[in-house]
């Protein structure tokens, strides 16, 4: 109390001194000493939330004050309930679980004695309007599509449709020739693995070969194109796009670290289903933005596309709930306009796009979009399963709650049994580290003790002080060689001061439970998130009255949990022991009487059984859903989302609205976000850019994802126009595009080389050849286990499964993660899936050939496809089987007779280096990769594959190793 009147007359000597600002020196005063202190303990829980019906961010809010009255009294900082609450001198106390130092304090105060200046709104970017330049509004991406009629060529007899008209005049002015077509084994492995993602057979390709009627390749796209193996290579397109993962990384989840979402492969799966049936572009956007929003004909069967941003980033309470939301909200932003718009939206954040006309308003106005959205799990299930289920679950709930209840009864009867004799067990504890002799065991059996809590009295009394210091007299006592009087007074003093602090949290725990009882409904405190996972919102937290720091420590220390040398963290890692009185298991069982233990028993045995006759989890489709009031955002001044700046009402992009965009009015407004998307011509151009690419392995803009003034100028623009019309005029359709793209001549290209045009287009961005690419990681998975027999393809769709030994389905099906990927897709370029990727990379590392050398699940396939080879017969016979299964095609005789030569060399004995096994095919079959050129990137970040002990093995299989190692087999022509 003393401190408090010396702190009051200093602030009232402080405030009369001050000189009278002028407006300048206020705004100074108010910028650099009041809106940071306001921004960083305040805004948090008195903005847009309204905690108590406080506002904090504008002079009106103070002076209009919330539930209490106004929060501050212009002129008289005494009379001000912000000062009061600062000081903490009474009940209410700001900010919670924290204080503003004393030279903060005098700063509000002077603030408030000076009339409480409030400038006007924050300087941003958008303080004054911004303006769009006349050229800005004619760049190229943004321009309505145009219809171009295909030019004339000099060849009239080379192009097969205006695809090629288009790419040979582009070649012609530069003087330069296609290549010659593809071989047509080369060009049905190419259409097989770009349509569907596998190889085709030895048979299909002979077929193929022997098939001289004109209409045969186009027989064969045709099939390709239905196959529902279609959806699945090109839906992996799509799903690197929008970032699919099915996990987010959360601290407090013990399993490493990562909350995983069980149903998350509904949304692939309704990808895959979308593309096979060749859904409208237009619907395939509409769904994934606002299903839960479309015709009620369709909505049941499009909320698995929520996924898009239901399956987005989520944070787990690891920061601020402010940051988090923002973002949260930012992934939204930044995927959504890179994935269907082509601009970097997500670069507005904190200031107006440095290249783009893009204003950080524009940013906010998206961003209002997806804060006013929640997350939501829709069942996929009929209703009548998903009622019996949840009717089970909650009885489950019900029946672990009352157990719970019943054990934490029976513990805090325990606890206070034991509490009560606290100078007892004090003073046998001294008594086992200062008595000769003296052991737990000894003196808990000779004063009549709990063993078991004197260990844990032991431990606890020498806690060094890093949480509270009320044990610092006794472990002086101890390290001085205090007596047992000492001991005595020591523990009885100690005991004292605790009892008043459990006394002291009986009393608020019983106040807070009165406030808490007074919400209507309790659900509304949490913001829901995956896994039923709930997450506390700042607008509905209570202001909770709490305990001193060192009390409330003590206290959790004793009856909850035992503490670190760190404050208690809710995420902290790996479980925590019990607090000191805290009894558990069998610490609590064995304590109590026959009755009670046999009901714990009779309890767990009941609750075990009803888990076991529990119905299957029906499945949910990850999303999102409008909140019941829409949220307009304000700008954060500098990306901070304590610091606003003008309003950002829910809208489109100014560049992409003939005049100020129109602010949305239904709900969120992601509907009529994707109405606004699906108009856009860039949005026309940018997936119809990633069709080609997908295609061509390269796009006619090489930078998919940024159509703007910093990304690539298309190769070809009178081509991208005339493809986006066709598009556009087709109804959309993935299928009838790339069907034009592959039936043309362009496609059907070799892979060889030209030198006159090597030096003039290094890159082949002109496409005078095909281009050499390396199989992706999936494509590389399902070659091996397709040359092996082994690949299970029964079945489209359903859970995921560990890309691991024991995986014998497609890769697209393996377990995709955020928090760990899996070593085999890190290994061989998969995207990160925390942004949206553009492009898949291709490396060329000494990994990926240790990966060939020593995994174990390369040997595996290579011995299941010796067996299937060893059926053939005779030893050429083998030879011949092996190449089709592996190339599709017969061998050489150099590649006989080399493949011959190693059937008869002895088998590798275990000692042997691994390298040596296939030293002979190694030198005919090329085996080290070599990349393309231009293609190099930086190596990715892997941990060296674990070495196995290389194991005795045939010819054959070394023979079968060596061909599904080599180039021929990773890379496609």
């Amino acid at each position: 109390m003393k401190r408090c009147s010396r702190f009051t007359l200093c602030t009232s000597l402080f405030i009369l001194s001050l000189p009278c600002f002028s407006a300048q020196e206020q705004t100074d005063f108010f910028e650099n000493r009041i809106r940071p202190v306001l921004a960083q303990n305040c805004f948090a829980c008195h903005t847009n939330s309204k905690m108590g019906g406080l506002r904090l961010d504008s002079r009106e809010g103070l002076l209009q004050g919330g539930k209490t009255g106004p929060a501050v009294v212009p002129g008289a900082p005494e009379k001000s309930l912000l000062i009061t609450a600062l000081r903490q001198t009474t009940e209410l106390k700001m900010p919670r679980n924290g204080h503003l130092t004393d030279a903060q304090i005098a700063d509000v105060s002077a603030w408030i004695k000076d009339g409480v200046a409030w400038p006007d709104a924050v300087t941003t970017s958008q303080s004054t309007e911004y303006v769009i330049r006349p050229e800005q509004r004619q760049f190229w991406s943004i321009q309505p599509v145009a219809k171009v009629v295909a030019p004339k060529v000099k060849d009239a007899s080379w192009p097969l449709g205006d695809i090629d008209r288009f790419v040979l005049a582009r070649l012609e002015r530069e003087g330069m020739r296609p290549v010659g077509n593809a071989d047509r084994r080369s060009l049905l492995r190419r259409l097989s693995f770009d349509l569907t993602g596998l190889p085709p057979t030895y048979d299909e390709v002979k077929t193929f070969e022997a098939d001289k009627s004109p209409n045969a390749y186009e027989k064969i796209v045709d099939r390709l194109l239905a196959s529902p193996h279609y959806g699945e290579t090109w839906g992996r397109h799509w799903l690197d796009v929008v970032r699919y993962a099915e996990d987010d990384y959360r601290i407090a989840q013990k399993d490493m670290h990562s909350e995983k979402y069980k149903f998350a492969y509904t949304y692939r799966d309704w990808v895959i289903e979308s593309l096979n049936s060749d859904m409208p572009y237009g619907t395939f956007v509409k769904a994934q933005l606002a299903a839960d929003q479309m015709d009620e004909k369709v909505r049941d069967k499009m909320l698995p596309a929520l996924g898009m941003n239901g399956l987005g980033v989520w944070q787990f309470n690891d920061n601020p709930a402010a940051i988090e939301r923002a973002e949260e909200w930012n992934d939204k932003v930044d995927t959504t306009s890179k994935a269907l718009l082509g601009l970097t939206v997500g670069c507005a954040r904190c200031h107006d796009h440095k290249y783009d006309p893009i204003p950080q308003k524009d940013y906010y106005r998206l961003a209002s979009v997806f804060a006013s959205t929640t997350f939501h799990a829709f069942p996929l299930a009929a209703k009548n399963v998903v009622d019996e289920y949840d009717a089970k679950k909650k009885e489950l709930e019900e029946k672990e709650k009352d157990r719970k209840n019943f054990t934490d009864q029976l513990s805090e009867l325990q606890a206070r049994a034991l509490f009560a004799q606290t100078e007892d067990y004090m003073v046998a504890a001294w008594r086992v580290g200062s008595e000769k002799d003296a052991t737990v065991a000894s003196i808990s059996d000779k004063y009549r003790l709990d063993p078991e809590m004197l260990d844990r009295w032991t431990a606890f009394l020498k806690k060094k002080p890093f949480n509270y210091s009320y044990l610092t007299p006794w472990q002086k006592m101890v390290a001085d060689g205090g007596d047992v009087d000492q001991a005595k007074t020591l523990a009885h003093t100690f005991y004292q001061k605790a009892a008043a602090i459990d006394k002291e949290h009986t009393k608020l725990k019983t106040d807070q439970e009165e406030q808490l009882a007074k919400l209507k409904n309790p659900d509304e405190q949490f913001d829901p998130m995956p896994n039923g996972i709930k997450r506390k919102l700042i607008q509905h937290q209570l202001d909770l009255k709490g305990m001193d720091r060192e009390a409330s420590y003590l206290w959790k220390d004793m009856f909850e949990t035992d503490l670190s040398e760190n404050p208690i963290n809710a995420n902290a890692e790996g479980e925590r022991k019990p607090g000191l009185f805290k009894l558990t298991d069998w610490s609590l069982q064995r304590r109590l009487s026959p009755d009670f233990s046999a009901h714990l028993d009779r309890t767990k045995a009941d609750i075990e059984g009803f888990k076991k006759a529990m119905p299957p989890e029906y499945p949910v489709a990850y999303g999102i859903a409008d909140q019941k009031d829409p949220t307009d955002l304000k700008i954060f001044v500098r990306g901070n989302p304590y610091v606003f700046g003008e309003d950002a009402p829910r809208g489109f992009l100014s560049i992409l609205s003939s005049t100020a965009p129109k602010p949305f009015s239904k709900g969120s407004g992601r509907l009529e976000l994707a109405d606004d998307i699906i108009s856009q011509p860039i949005a026309m151009r940018v997936i119809v850019n990633r069709i080609w690419r997908w295609n061509m392995g390269t796009g006619i803009v090489e930078t998919p994802n940024n159509f703007g003034f910093a990304g690539d100028r298309p190769t070809d623009p009178q081509l991208l126009e005339y493809l986006t019309s066709k598009f556009v005029s087709g109804g959309m359709s993935f299928k009838k595009l790339t069907k034009e793209i592959v039936m043309s001549r362009t496609y059907q290209l070799s892979s060889a080389p030209a030198e006159a045009n090597i030096a003039k287009d290094a890159d082949n961005r002109l496409y005078w050849r095909a281009n050499r690419r390396r199989l992706e990681a999936e494509g590389i998975w399902d070659s091996l286990l397709s040359a092996s027999g082994k690949l299970d393809q029964s079945k489209i769709g359903g859970a995921s499964e560990e890309l691991d030994g024991k995986m014998v389905r497609r890769g697209l099906y393996g377990r995709i993660s955020r928090v760990f990927p899996n070593e085999f897709q890190t290994l061989f370029d998969f995207p990160l899936p925390t942004l949206s990727a553009e492009r898949r990379y291709a490396t060329n590392v000494a990994l990926q050939r240790l990966y060939f050398l020593n995994n174990e699940v390369v040997h595996k396939q290579a011995s299941a496809m010796a067996e299937v080879v060893k059926k053939a017969g005779a030893e050429d016979a083998q030879v011949k089987r092996a190449f089709e299964i592996a190339y599709q095609r017969d061998p050489s005789g150099d590649e006989l007779a080399a493949s011959l030569g190693l059937l008869h060399e002895s088998p590798v004995q275990e000692a042997e280096p691994a390298p040596s096994r296939v030293a002979a095919p190694s030198r005919s079959m090329g085996i080290a990769a070599k990349p393309e050129l231009g293609s190099a990137v930086p190596e990715p970040v892997v941990e060296t594959p674990k070495k196995t002990a290389v194991k005795p093995e045939s010819p054959l299989e070394a023979l079968c190793w060596a061909l599904l190692s080599s180039n021929e087999f990773l890379f496609l022509n």
